[in-house]
Protein backbone atom coordinates (compact mmCIF):
# COMPACT_ATOMS: atom_id res chain seq x y z
CA UNK A 1 0.00 0.00 0.00
CA UNK A 2 1.23 3.57 -0.94
CA UNK A 3 2.43 6.62 1.47
CA UNK A 4 -0.51 8.13 0.42
CA UNK A 5 -3.10 5.20 1.61
CA UNK A 6 -1.15 4.69 4.72
CA UNK A 7 -1.50 8.21 5.52
CA UNK A 8 -5.09 8.51 4.95
CA UNK A 9 -7.34 5.63 4.25
CA UNK A 10 -6.83 2.72 7.20
CA UNK A 11 -6.89 -0.78 6.18
CA UNK A 12 -10.46 -1.49 7.84
CA UNK A 13 -11.71 1.65 6.17
CA UNK A 14 -10.47 0.48 3.03
CA UNK A 15 -11.93 -3.07 2.99
CA UNK A 16 -15.05 -1.48 4.11
CA UNK A 17 -15.07 0.72 0.87
CA UNK A 18 -14.29 -2.00 -1.35
CA UNK A 19 -16.63 -4.33 -0.09
CA UNK A 20 -19.38 -1.41 -0.75
CA UNK A 21 -18.61 -1.23 -4.17
CA UNK A 22 -17.11 2.53 -4.35
CA UNK A 23 -15.47 3.51 -7.28
CA UNK A 24 -11.57 3.32 -7.83
CA UNK A 25 -10.84 1.77 -4.26
CA UNK A 26 -9.73 -1.67 -5.21
CA UNK A 27 -7.36 -0.89 -7.68
CA UNK A 28 -5.95 2.37 -5.59
CA UNK A 29 -5.48 -0.02 -2.49
CA UNK A 30 -3.38 -2.65 -4.23
CA UNK A 31 -1.11 0.11 -6.08
CA UNK A 32 -2.67 -0.39 -9.54
CA UNK A 33 -4.08 2.07 -11.75
CA UNK A 34 -7.69 3.08 -12.30
CA UNK A 35 -9.41 4.98 -14.49
CA UNK A 36 -10.29 8.26 -13.94
CA UNK A 37 -13.65 8.55 -12.27
CA UNK A 38 -16.30 9.05 -15.33
CA UNK A 39 -17.74 12.44 -15.17
CA UNK A 40 -21.81 12.71 -15.07
CA UNK A 41 -23.88 11.64 -17.51
CA UNK A 42 -26.67 14.32 -16.37
CA UNK A 43 -25.72 18.23 -16.60
CA UNK A 44 -23.48 19.70 -14.04
CA UNK A 45 -24.37 20.60 -10.96
CA UNK A 46 -23.39 23.15 -8.94
CA UNK A 47 -20.51 22.22 -6.40
CA UNK A 48 -21.32 21.36 -2.65
CA UNK A 49 -20.46 24.21 -0.56
CA UNK A 50 -18.34 23.29 3.09
CA UNK A 51 -20.75 24.93 5.86
CA UNK A 52 -17.56 26.48 6.92
CA UNK A 53 -17.13 28.06 3.57
CA UNK A 54 -20.42 29.90 3.63
CA UNK A 55 -20.13 31.41 6.62
CA UNK A 56 -16.45 33.13 7.89
CA UNK A 57 -16.77 34.18 11.05
CA UNK A 58 -16.19 37.83 12.02
CA UNK A 59 -12.06 38.29 12.20
CA UNK A 60 -12.48 38.83 16.33
CA UNK A 61 -9.15 37.31 16.91
CA UNK A 62 -5.94 37.63 14.97
CA UNK A 63 -6.37 37.66 11.53
CA UNK A 64 -3.95 36.24 8.52
CA UNK A 65 -4.24 39.11 6.66
CA UNK A 66 -4.36 37.81 3.42
CA UNK A 67 -7.08 35.23 3.78
CA UNK A 68 -9.58 37.79 5.88
CA UNK A 69 -9.82 34.55 8.25
CA UNK A 70 -8.87 34.30 12.12
CA UNK A 71 -6.00 32.23 12.48
CA UNK A 72 -6.97 28.91 14.18
CA UNK A 73 -6.72 29.16 18.48
CA UNK A 74 -6.00 25.71 18.42
CA UNK A 75 -3.05 23.95 16.94
CA UNK A 76 -4.21 22.44 13.11
CA UNK A 77 -2.18 20.39 10.50
CA UNK A 78 -3.27 21.15 6.76
CA UNK A 79 -1.99 18.88 4.38
CA UNK A 80 -0.68 20.11 1.27
CA UNK A 81 -0.35 18.47 -1.83
CA UNK A 82 1.62 20.35 -4.88
CA UNK A 83 3.68 19.77 -7.48
CA UNK A 84 6.01 16.91 -7.71
CA UNK A 85 9.30 18.73 -9.34
CA UNK A 86 12.73 19.38 -7.48
CA UNK A 87 12.33 22.85 -8.20
CA UNK A 88 9.04 23.32 -6.64
CA UNK A 89 10.50 20.71 -3.24
CA UNK A 90 12.80 23.80 -3.08
CA UNK A 91 9.90 26.53 -3.18
CA UNK A 92 8.07 24.35 -0.56
CA UNK A 93 10.52 23.74 1.86
CA UNK A 94 11.34 27.30 1.99
CA UNK A 95 7.65 28.47 2.02
CA UNK A 96 6.22 26.14 4.57
CA UNK A 97 8.62 27.41 7.77
CA UNK A 98 7.92 31.50 6.39
CA UNK A 99 4.09 30.62 6.41
CA UNK A 100 4.07 28.57 9.90
CA UNK A 101 6.25 31.57 11.53
CA UNK A 102 3.53 33.88 11.26
CA UNK A 103 0.67 31.09 11.87
CA UNK A 104 2.18 29.66 14.46
CA UNK A 105 -1.29 27.48 14.80
CA UNK A 106 -1.26 26.13 11.69
CA UNK A 107 1.03 23.31 10.73
CA UNK A 108 1.53 22.34 6.94
CA UNK A 109 2.59 19.15 5.88
CA UNK A 110 3.65 19.48 2.26
CA UNK A 111 3.27 16.25 0.05
CA UNK A 112 5.03 16.38 -3.57
CA UNK A 113 1.53 14.78 -5.67
CA UNK A 114 2.02 10.90 -5.55
CA UNK A 115 2.33 8.96 -8.62
CA UNK A 116 -1.73 7.89 -9.85
CA UNK A 117 -2.51 11.52 -7.55
CA UNK A 118 -6.05 11.54 -9.05
CA UNK A 119 -6.85 7.90 -8.22
CA UNK A 120 -5.42 8.08 -4.85
CA UNK A 121 -7.17 11.54 -4.04
CA UNK A 122 -10.44 9.68 -5.25
CA UNK A 123 -10.53 7.33 -2.72
CA UNK A 124 -9.10 9.42 0.16
CA UNK A 125 -12.08 11.36 -0.77
CA UNK A 126 -14.46 8.95 -0.56
CA UNK A 127 -13.02 7.83 2.64
CA UNK A 128 -13.92 11.30 4.10
CA UNK A 129 -9.98 11.92 4.29
CA UNK A 130 -9.05 13.77 1.27
CA UNK A 131 -5.50 16.71 1.80
CA UNK A 132 -6.59 19.74 2.34
CA UNK A 133 -5.35 21.89 -0.53
CA UNK A 134 -4.04 20.54 -3.82
CA UNK A 135 -3.18 22.26 -6.43
CA UNK A 136 -5.13 20.33 -9.96
CA UNK A 137 -4.57 21.25 -13.34
CA UNK A 138 -5.65 20.06 -16.99
CA UNK A 139 -8.64 18.07 -17.64
CA UNK A 140 -8.39 16.60 -13.86
CA UNK A 141 -9.79 20.34 -12.90
CA UNK A 142 -13.44 19.74 -14.84
CA UNK A 143 -13.55 15.70 -13.39
CA UNK A 144 -13.29 16.98 -10.02
CA UNK A 145 -15.92 20.01 -10.53
CA UNK A 146 -18.62 18.14 -12.53
CA UNK A 147 -18.43 15.78 -9.13
CA UNK A 148 -18.95 18.24 -6.74
CA UNK A 149 -15.78 17.68 -5.27
CA UNK A 150 -14.35 20.83 -4.55
CA UNK A 151 -15.95 23.33 -1.79
CA UNK A 152 -17.28 26.78 -3.12
CA UNK A 153 -15.04 29.77 -2.00
CA UNK A 154 -16.94 32.55 -2.49
CA UNK A 155 -17.56 33.30 1.14
CA UNK A 156 -13.98 33.67 1.85
CA UNK A 157 -13.21 35.72 -1.34
CA UNK A 158 -15.56 38.58 0.09
CA UNK A 159 -13.39 38.82 3.52
CA UNK A 160 -9.82 38.07 1.72
CA UNK A 161 -7.47 40.83 0.35
CA UNK A 162 -7.49 39.17 -3.20
CA UNK A 163 -8.70 41.05 -6.45
CA UNK A 164 -9.98 38.82 -8.97
CA UNK A 165 -8.43 41.42 -11.92
CA UNK A 166 -4.74 40.81 -10.92
CA UNK A 167 -5.48 37.42 -12.16
CA UNK A 168 -5.50 36.41 -16.14
CA UNK A 169 -9.41 36.73 -16.53
CA UNK A 170 -10.13 33.99 -18.95
CA UNK A 171 -8.11 31.71 -16.08
CA UNK A 172 -9.61 33.32 -13.17
CA UNK A 173 -13.59 32.80 -14.93
CA UNK A 174 -12.24 29.16 -16.32
CA UNK A 175 -12.09 27.88 -12.40
CA UNK A 176 -16.04 29.06 -11.81
CA UNK A 177 -18.56 26.50 -11.81
CA UNK A 178 -22.44 26.25 -10.75
CA UNK A 179 -21.69 30.31 -10.02
CA UNK A 180 -18.71 29.91 -7.43
CA UNK A 181 -15.18 30.54 -7.74
CA UNK A 182 -14.02 26.78 -6.98
CA UNK A 183 -10.47 27.57 -6.92
CA UNK A 184 -7.79 29.95 -7.38
CA UNK A 185 -4.91 30.33 -10.09
CA UNK A 186 -1.59 29.54 -9.02
CA UNK A 187 0.48 30.10 -12.01
CA UNK A 188 -0.28 30.67 -15.44
CA UNK A 189 2.41 28.30 -17.57
CA UNK A 190 1.56 29.92 -21.12
CA UNK A 191 2.77 28.45 -24.01
CA UNK A 192 5.76 30.35 -25.76
CA UNK A 193 8.45 30.14 -28.38
CA UNK A 194 11.83 29.40 -27.49
CA UNK A 195 14.75 29.84 -30.54
CA UNK A 196 18.51 29.48 -30.23
CA UNK A 197 20.01 32.54 -31.22
CA UNK A 198 23.34 30.80 -32.65
CA UNK A 199 21.00 28.52 -34.98
CA UNK A 200 19.12 31.77 -36.25
CA UNK A 201 22.28 34.07 -36.61
CA UNK A 202 23.90 31.57 -38.64
CA UNK A 203 20.94 31.43 -40.91
CA UNK A 204 21.20 35.05 -41.06
CA UNK A 205 17.35 34.97 -39.67
CA UNK A 206 16.38 38.04 -37.72
CA UNK A 207 15.87 37.51 -33.92
CA UNK A 208 12.03 37.17 -33.63
CA UNK A 209 9.99 40.66 -32.90
CA UNK A 210 6.81 41.05 -30.99
CA UNK A 211 5.19 41.75 -34.39
CA UNK A 212 6.51 38.64 -36.31
CA UNK A 213 3.76 36.65 -37.84
CA UNK A 214 3.09 32.84 -38.29
CA UNK A 215 4.29 32.93 -42.18
CA UNK A 216 7.96 34.95 -40.48
CA UNK A 217 8.24 31.93 -37.63
CA UNK A 218 7.99 29.55 -40.60
CA UNK A 219 10.27 31.30 -43.24
CA UNK A 220 12.64 31.38 -39.90
CA UNK A 221 12.58 27.60 -39.25
CA UNK A 222 12.96 26.96 -42.75
CA UNK A 223 15.96 28.86 -43.34
CA UNK A 224 17.57 27.74 -40.14
CA UNK A 225 16.79 24.35 -40.48
CA UNK A 226 19.62 22.07 -41.72
CA UNK A 227 19.70 19.45 -43.87
CA UNK A 228 16.62 17.54 -45.10
CA UNK A 229 13.67 15.80 -43.53
CA UNK A 230 13.14 12.91 -42.23
CA UNK A 231 16.96 13.33 -40.65
CA UNK A 232 18.30 16.82 -40.50
CA UNK A 233 21.21 17.63 -38.46
CA UNK A 234 19.33 20.53 -36.98
CA UNK A 235 15.10 20.83 -37.27
CA UNK A 236 13.69 24.31 -37.93
CA UNK A 237 10.70 24.05 -35.49
CA UNK A 238 9.37 21.78 -32.81
CA UNK A 239 5.89 21.29 -30.96
CA UNK A 240 5.55 18.41 -28.96
CA UNK A 241 3.41 15.14 -29.36
CA UNK A 242 2.21 14.40 -25.64
CA UNK A 243 -0.86 16.91 -25.63
CA UNK A 244 -1.63 17.74 -29.00
CA UNK A 245 -4.89 19.88 -27.67
CA UNK A 246 -2.54 21.94 -25.62
CA UNK A 247 0.74 21.99 -27.48
CA UNK A 248 -1.30 22.82 -31.12
CA UNK A 249 -4.35 25.02 -29.95
CA UNK A 250 -1.64 27.96 -30.40
CA UNK A 251 -1.00 27.27 -33.96
CA UNK A 252 -4.65 26.96 -34.61
CA UNK A 253 -6.25 29.70 -32.29
CA UNK A 254 -3.61 31.99 -34.66
CA UNK A 255 -5.28 31.08 -37.96
CA UNK A 256 -9.00 31.48 -36.83
CA UNK A 257 -9.35 27.55 -35.77
CA UNK A 258 -11.95 26.43 -32.80
CA UNK A 259 -11.89 23.61 -31.17
CA UNK A 260 -14.92 24.98 -29.15
CA UNK A 261 -17.33 27.64 -29.20
CA UNK A 262 -15.38 30.21 -26.95
CA UNK A 263 -18.41 31.35 -24.98
CA UNK A 264 -19.42 27.76 -24.47
CA UNK A 265 -16.84 24.95 -24.30
CA UNK A 266 -19.31 22.51 -24.40
CA UNK A 267 -20.28 23.15 -27.68
CA UNK A 268 -17.48 21.90 -30.08
CA UNK A 269 -16.72 23.48 -33.57
CA UNK A 270 -14.77 21.12 -35.33
CA UNK A 271 -16.68 21.37 -38.71
CA UNK A 272 -16.76 25.01 -38.65
CA UNK A 273 -15.40 26.01 -41.95
CA UNK A 274 -12.23 27.49 -40.71
CA UNK A 275 -10.65 24.73 -38.81
CA UNK A 276 -10.17 23.32 -42.71
CA UNK A 277 -7.54 25.87 -43.70
CA UNK A 278 -6.43 26.58 -39.64
CA UNK A 279 -5.98 22.66 -39.50
CA UNK A 280 -3.74 22.39 -42.94
CA UNK A 281 -1.82 25.24 -42.13
CA UNK A 282 -0.69 23.32 -38.97
CA UNK A 283 -0.50 19.77 -40.42
CA UNK A 284 1.91 21.52 -43.70
CA UNK A 285 4.79 22.57 -40.91
CA UNK A 286 5.21 19.04 -40.13
CA UNK A 287 3.79 17.26 -42.96
CA UNK A 288 4.22 18.70 -46.31
CA UNK A 289 6.79 21.92 -45.87
CA UNK A 290 8.31 18.99 -43.33
CA UNK A 291 10.14 21.84 -40.79
CA UNK A 292 8.85 21.19 -37.83
CA UNK A 293 8.99 17.18 -35.85
CA UNK A 294 6.73 16.51 -33.76
CA UNK A 295 7.82 13.15 -32.29
CA UNK A 296 10.96 11.86 -30.22
CA UNK A 297 11.62 9.62 -33.08
CA UNK A 298 12.12 12.59 -35.79
CA UNK A 299 14.40 13.98 -33.80
CA UNK A 300 16.56 10.96 -33.24
CA UNK A 301 15.31 9.65 -29.49
CA UNK A 302 15.98 13.42 -28.12
CA UNK A 303 12.77 15.60 -26.72
CA UNK A 304 12.26 18.66 -28.16
CA UNK A 305 13.29 20.41 -24.67
CA UNK A 306 16.78 18.52 -24.98
CA UNK A 307 17.08 19.51 -28.53
CA UNK A 308 16.12 23.23 -27.72
CA UNK A 309 18.38 23.41 -24.48
CA UNK A 310 21.01 21.05 -24.84
CA UNK A 311 22.14 19.57 -28.00
CA UNK A 312 21.15 22.62 -30.03
CA UNK A 313 19.11 20.08 -32.81
CA UNK A 314 16.30 22.45 -33.10
CA UNK A 315 16.06 26.45 -34.11
CA UNK A 316 12.32 27.12 -32.60
CA UNK A 317 10.13 25.31 -30.69
CA UNK A 318 6.38 26.04 -29.34
CA UNK A 319 6.40 24.68 -25.20
CA UNK A 320 5.21 25.97 -21.94
CA UNK A 321 7.20 28.35 -19.65
CA UNK A 322 6.94 25.06 -17.17
CA UNK A 323 10.08 23.95 -19.17
CA UNK A 324 12.32 25.99 -17.56
CA UNK A 325 11.70 24.18 -13.98
CA UNK A 326 14.12 22.25 -15.16
CA UNK A 327 16.61 23.46 -18.24
CA UNK A 328 16.79 27.49 -15.83
CA UNK A 329 20.14 26.33 -14.35
CA UNK A 330 21.69 23.50 -16.69
CA UNK A 331 21.14 24.80 -20.11
CA UNK A 332 23.95 25.12 -22.57
CA UNK A 333 22.72 26.64 -25.91
CA UNK A 334 22.24 30.35 -26.40
CA UNK A 335 18.54 30.05 -25.79
CA UNK A 336 15.90 33.10 -25.53
CA UNK A 337 12.08 33.49 -25.67
CA UNK A 338 9.79 35.49 -28.01
CA UNK A 339 5.91 36.22 -27.70
CA UNK A 340 3.79 33.86 -29.99
CA UNK A 341 3.40 35.09 -33.36
CA UNK A 342 0.27 37.23 -34.49
CA UNK A 343 -1.83 35.79 -37.17
CA UNK A 344 -5.27 36.64 -38.43
CA UNK A 345 -6.89 36.01 -35.17
CA UNK A 346 -4.37 36.75 -32.72
CA UNK A 347 -1.45 35.35 -30.48
CA UNK A 348 -3.31 31.89 -29.75
CA UNK A 349 -2.09 33.25 -26.23
CA UNK A 350 -2.75 29.80 -24.18
CA UNK A 351 -2.89 29.26 -20.45
CA UNK A 352 -2.52 26.40 -17.87
CA UNK A 353 -5.56 25.74 -15.67
CA UNK A 354 -3.13 25.28 -12.77
CA UNK A 355 -5.02 25.92 -9.20
CA UNK A 356 -5.91 25.62 -5.93
CA UNK A 357 -8.79 23.71 -4.56
CA UNK A 358 -10.01 22.69 -1.16
CA UNK A 359 -11.63 19.17 -1.52
CA UNK A 360 -14.94 18.58 -0.26
CA UNK A 361 -14.98 16.53 2.94
CA UNK A 362 -12.01 18.50 5.13
CA UNK A 363 -12.22 18.61 8.61
CA UNK A 364 -10.89 22.38 8.75
CA UNK A 365 -12.18 24.17 5.95
CA UNK A 366 -11.33 27.66 7.41
CA UNK A 367 -7.45 26.67 8.03
CA UNK A 368 -7.16 25.12 4.56
CA UNK A 369 -8.47 28.61 2.97
CA UNK A 370 -5.72 30.37 5.47
CA UNK A 371 -3.16 28.28 3.59
CA UNK A 372 -4.35 28.33 -0.24
CA UNK A 373 -4.57 32.30 0.41
CA UNK A 374 -0.92 32.08 1.71
CA UNK A 375 -0.41 30.29 -1.10
CA UNK A 376 -1.20 32.11 -3.96
CA UNK A 377 -0.04 35.98 -1.92
CA UNK A 378 2.52 37.82 -3.38
CA UNK A 379 5.40 36.61 -1.59
CA UNK A 380 5.10 33.03 -2.39
CA UNK A 381 4.25 34.28 -6.41
CA UNK A 382 7.44 36.10 -6.10
CA UNK A 383 9.37 32.58 -4.56
CA UNK A 384 8.16 30.53 -6.70
CA UNK A 385 9.40 32.55 -9.64
CA UNK A 386 12.86 32.68 -7.84
CA UNK A 387 12.96 29.32 -7.24
CA UNK A 388 10.99 27.09 -9.45
CA UNK A 389 10.36 29.67 -12.69
CA UNK A 390 7.05 29.41 -12.77
CA UNK A 391 5.58 32.87 -14.24
CA UNK A 392 3.02 34.59 -11.28
CA UNK A 393 -0.73 34.70 -11.51
CA UNK A 394 -1.15 37.96 -10.45
CA UNK A 395 -0.57 40.37 -13.39
CA UNK A 396 1.05 42.59 -10.27
CA UNK A 397 4.00 40.59 -10.06
CA UNK A 398 4.75 40.37 -14.06
CA UNK A 399 7.20 43.11 -13.65
CA UNK A 400 9.12 40.47 -11.07
CA UNK A 401 8.99 37.93 -13.68
CA UNK A 402 10.20 39.45 -16.31
CA UNK A 403 13.52 40.70 -14.70
CA UNK A 404 14.58 37.20 -12.81
CA UNK A 405 15.73 36.02 -16.23
CA UNK A 406 19.01 38.74 -17.11
CA UNK A 407 19.62 38.43 -20.54
CA UNK A 408 16.61 36.42 -21.51
CA UNK A 409 13.54 38.11 -23.24
CA UNK A 410 11.24 36.94 -20.41
CA UNK A 411 8.74 39.77 -21.00
CA UNK A 412 7.75 38.05 -24.46
CA UNK A 413 6.01 35.09 -21.83
CA UNK A 414 3.44 36.94 -20.44
CA UNK A 415 0.03 36.56 -21.45
CA UNK A 416 -2.59 39.26 -21.72
CA UNK A 417 -6.12 39.14 -20.61
CA UNK A 418 -6.84 38.03 -24.49
CA UNK A 419 -5.10 34.17 -23.15
CA UNK A 420 -7.54 31.59 -22.99
CA UNK A 421 -7.70 28.63 -20.62
CA UNK A 422 -6.22 25.29 -21.49
CA UNK A 423 -8.73 23.57 -23.47
CA UNK A 424 -9.18 20.40 -22.37
CA UNK A 425 -9.53 21.78 -18.91
CA UNK A 426 -12.84 23.17 -19.42
CA UNK A 427 -14.42 20.38 -21.72
CA UNK A 428 -17.54 18.58 -20.08
CA UNK A 429 -16.45 14.91 -19.43
CA UNK A 430 -13.04 16.82 -19.83
CA UNK A 431 -10.24 13.04 -19.17
CA UNK A 432 -12.83 11.47 -21.82
CA UNK A 433 -13.11 13.68 -24.47
CA UNK A 434 -9.73 14.74 -24.20
CA UNK A 435 -8.51 11.03 -24.76
CA UNK A 436 -10.51 10.98 -28.07
CA UNK A 437 -9.33 14.04 -29.14
CA UNK A 438 -5.52 13.10 -28.89
CA UNK A 439 -5.96 9.98 -30.63
CA UNK A 440 -7.15 11.71 -33.31
CA UNK A 441 -4.84 14.16 -33.72
CA UNK A 442 -2.38 11.68 -33.64
CA UNK A 443 -3.36 10.29 -36.50
CA UNK A 444 -3.59 13.47 -38.17
CA UNK A 445 -0.16 15.12 -37.12
CA UNK A 446 2.24 12.27 -35.92
CA UNK A 447 0.94 9.54 -38.28
CA UNK A 448 -0.10 11.58 -40.96
CA UNK A 449 -2.35 8.74 -41.50
CA UNK A 450 -5.83 11.00 -42.28
CA UNK A 451 -6.78 13.65 -44.09
CA UNK A 452 -7.66 17.41 -42.42
CA UNK A 453 -11.07 17.31 -43.75
CA UNK A 454 -11.44 13.46 -42.23
CA UNK A 455 -10.53 14.08 -38.79
CA UNK A 456 -12.22 17.18 -38.56
CA UNK A 457 -15.55 15.24 -39.06
CA UNK A 458 -14.06 12.25 -36.72
CA UNK A 459 -13.31 14.32 -33.98
CA UNK A 460 -16.37 16.23 -34.33
CA UNK A 461 -18.41 12.97 -34.26
CA UNK A 462 -16.50 11.70 -31.39
CA UNK A 463 -16.84 14.14 -28.96
CA UNK A 464 -20.48 14.20 -29.94
CA UNK A 465 -20.77 10.37 -29.36
CA UNK A 466 -18.86 11.10 -25.98
CA UNK A 467 -21.29 13.54 -24.90
CA UNK A 468 -24.67 12.10 -25.87
CA UNK A 469 -23.68 9.03 -23.55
Amino acid sequence: MGDFMETYVSRRTLLRLVAGGVPGIALAACGQQAAPPAAPTAAPVAPTVAVAATAVPAPTAAVAVQSGVPIPKDAVTVQWWDIETPAYKQFADAWAPKFMAKNPTVKVEFSPRPPDWQVKMTAAMAAGTPPDVVAVFGDAFRTYQQQKQVIGLDAYLKTAKIDPSDFIQGQWNGMQWGGQQVAIPQYVNPNVIYFNRDLLEKAGVPIPTDVWTPDDMLQAARKAMQGSAPSPQVWGFYAGADNLAKNTCSLIWEQCGEFNSPSDPSIFTFTKAENTAAFQWTHDVFRKLQVGAITKEEMAGSDGRTAMFATGNVAISLDAVAALQTWKDKATTNWDMAMLPKGTCGRGERVSMDGYIIPTGVKKPDASWIVLAALIDAEAGQMRVDMAKMTPSRKSLFEYWAKSLPGKNAKATLPSDAARPDPAALWPKATEVNTAINAIMTQLFVKNEIPVATALTQLQSAVSAILAK
